[in-house]
């Protein structure tokens, strides 16, 4: 590791549900916000269909099930009695759900859908951020479509995040779900925007989204060859301010795992965030300062802190190689302070704290890299752990 979504038109047919059950906007962190399906601000009923939450409410059509939804839980457009076709917005308006989020960053950003549905009369949904909307042909796409996806199992679909602009066919192109939001748009809307699922075929489900810069990494599971794989590496280019919470970087979600089935290498979704131990931890002009404090951060795959060594199911490779490039410091009282790397294994947990103790960062010493190697057979969540200044 290096220690560096015009108003709808036509739709005042149906009947809201009201802010259920959230009553605050999701926020976007680091160009990047992920919802669960079930976990929304608004619904309406339309074209005879509703949204309702599975397996809380029995999946249709009977015998029916998903597979792998996060949590256990998802949300399906019921009854599944087969209507034609529904829209996205006017008349015979399908089943829609809300999840209003805050975007305070202007940039192009990637709509990407964990959806499923059973058959081929359940393969078909449409997304849109309403406050975008401005008539067919315009800007920004009023609403993409999505269809072809009949598994009934989330993990096989992963996150789609292509379909068609503005159409209601059987067959949608696969261009990628995009809108670009500008500093006009933010401030016009005050940052908040709407994103809207709505359900072309009832029986279809969802399990979760993801709202994205265009420019982060595609979300699917990419395969992992051979033995030595980067991972867990942060450059702490943030924003100036506190460490805590912050996510970025890369493969931190390390799959290391052949839990459900074969190996898959890292799956990039995110989920591990920086967490406090004890005192202030500041990012300052792009370098982690940690004087008498420290942080962790945990691999995060197939959860936070069950990642790349684990003691879930089999884990095929044990050993992980950790380094530290010190960009300088400074001691009191001193020219310099040594470099601290000293790997440690509790009952519980695998650490690798590094630092300088007592010393303030500095971006004028030379660079002095430092590789540990450490290997361990059995081990919970393997842990980045500055103790000083790095």
């Amino acid at each position: 590791m290096i220690a560096r979504c015009v108003l709808l038109f036509g739709i005042a047919s149906t009947s809201w549900a009201g802010l259920l059950p959230l009553s605050s906007p999701y926020v976007m962190t680091d160009g990047l916000v992920i919802g669960e399906a079930e976990n929304y601000h608004a619904k309406s009923i339309g074209n005879g269909d509703e949204w309702l939450e599975a397996p809380t409410t029995a999946v249709v059509p009977a015998g029916v099930t998903f597979e792998n939804a996060s949590g256990g839980l998802f949300m399906q457009v019921q009854p599944d009695n087969g209507p034609s076709a529904a829209t996205f917005s006017g008349a015979a308006v399908g089943a829609a759900i809300d999840y209003k989020i805050q975007i305070n960053t202007p940039g192009t950003y990637r709509l990407y859908l964990r959806w499923d549905g059973h058959n081929n009369d359940s393969d078909s949904l449409y997304a849109g951020i309403l406050e975008l909307v401005d008539g067919i042909g315009g800007t920004h796409a009023d609403w993409y479509e999505d269809n072809i996806a009949s598994t009934s199992d989330f993990a096989l679909q992963n996150w789609n995040g292509t379909g068609q602009a503005e159409v209601n066919v059987a067959n949608t192109a696969q261009n990628p779900m995009t809108w670009t939001i500008s500093a006009g748009d933010i401030t016009a809307n005050g940052g908040l925007f709407t994103l809207r699922i709505v359900g072309r075929e009832d029986g279809v489900a969802l399990d979760r989204w993801r709202l994205q810069l265009d420019s982060l990494p595609d979300p699917n599971p990419v395969p992992a060859t051979g033995l030595n794989v980067l991972i867990g590496q942060d450059e702490f280019d943030y924003a100036d301010g506190d460490l805590v919470g912050r996510s970025g970087g890369t493969n931190w979600d390390f799959d290391n795992t052949t839990n459900n089935g074969a190996f898959i290498g890292f799956r990039r979704e995110g989920g591990s965030t920086w967490d406090g131990i004890f005192g202030n931890n500041q990012v300052v002009s792009g370098s982690l300062q940690t004087l008498n404090s420290a942080a962790k951060r945990e691999f995060s795959a197939p959860t936070e802190e069950h990642g790349a060594i684990n003691d879930w199911g089999s884990s095929p490779h044990k050993q992980v190689y950790f380094r530290a490039d010190d960009t300088g410091h400074r001691s009191r009282g001193a020219a310099s302070a040594p470099m601290t790397l000293a790997p440690s294994v509790s009952f519980s947990e695998c650490r690798a704290p590094w630092g300088h103790p007592g010393s303030i960062s500095s971006a004028s010493s030379r660079t002095a890299p430092l590789t540990h190697p450490y290997s361990q057979s059995r081990a919970r969540p393997t842990r980045w752990w500055p103790s000083s200044t790095s």
